[in-house]
């Protein structure tokens, strides 16, 4: 399985970096991305009415919820355009233990500290042990810099 989805800047990531968002001298910079999380959270994902909707993630979410695989990603995965970042997210297949059926639904990118840079939110998937699994993020430039929707 393959996804891409539209990420979006973890806002305490904009309000704790916002200098290395907006940049210095030589331009825009980013602290350097070490990794993706894959996770679970359902109390995301609104059922109540008539059809199932996503729900905003929280501005406080220190972390990824339910982590159930992470990963350092590799610079050849991380692709920047003149106004997008790519992100090749992949989960091989057999991390998931045989028999067991675990849900992914956000899935988020962290620096080398580890504070949760970008997310993105889909409906629920369910992995198996048969599942390679790949999350193709992208980031339009212009949010990084000067914000977006919360």
């Amino acid at each position: 399985m393959s996804y891409l989805k539209k990420a979006s800047v973890h806002k305490n990531y904009r309000i704790n970096h916002g200098h290395q968002l907006l940049g210095t001298p030589g331009g825009p910079h980013l602290k350097p991305i070490a990794g993706f999380v894959f996770g679970y959270a359902p109390e995301l994902i609104d059922t109540s009415g008539a059809q199932v909707a996503l729900m905003p993630i929280p501005s406080d979410l220190p972390e990824i919820p339910n982590q159930i695989f992470d990963a350092p990603l590799a610079g050849e995965n991380i692709v920047f355009t003149d106004e997008r970042m790519l992100m090749k997210c992949v989960m091989p297949q057999g991390v998931v233990p045989p028999g067991q059926v675990v849900n992914h639904n956000l899935t988020g990118i962290v620096d080398t500290d580890g504070a949760l840079m970008f997310m993105a939110l889909d409906f629920r998937t369910e992995l198996t042990a048969e599942d390679p699994f790949e999350v193709n993020l992208y980031l339009d430039m212009p949010e990084v810099i000067y914000g977006g929707d919360e």
